[in-house]
């Protein structure tokens, strides 16, 4: 691409983070610069997605620590939705996104409602 004010050739640079693309073009000749973002559909989810324990999970202690720093529940409170089942976790698509891999990871059942896109 070449510059719009000297003609002269544009580098351009990709920067990703995290759901945000950002594009700098800038002319090394004149020093004009652009910078374009791009924010992933994830990011501009309004939506609130609810993660709901399945009953019937394997009570262990770092199921319980999981489930308690995400969803604020005491320990107590932990075992019995692991037990039974229950609401752990109501928010926007890029927090739901973030508790997934931790959820997996214990191999602690759960469904997404409404269906998650993502």
């Amino acid at each position: 691409m070449k510059c719009l004010k000297c003609g002269a050739e544009i580098q351009s640079e990709l920067r990703r983070q995290e759901f945000v693309t950002e594009i700098v073009m800038k002319c090394q000749n004149c020093g004009w610069s652009a910078v374009t973002t791009e924010t992933d559909d994830i990011a501009n989810d309004l939506t609130k997605y609810s993660i709901v324990i399945e009953p019937g999970n394997t009570i262990e202690k770092e199921s319980m620590i999981t489930i308690s720093r995400i969803s604020g529940y005491n320990i107590l409170e932990s075992r019995k939705i692991l037990a039974e089942g229950g609401i752990v976790l109501n928010e926007y698509a890029i927090d739901i996104i973030e508790t997934i891999p931790q959820l997996d990871l214990l191999r602690i059942q759960y469904h997404i409602e409404p269906e998650f896109p993502y």
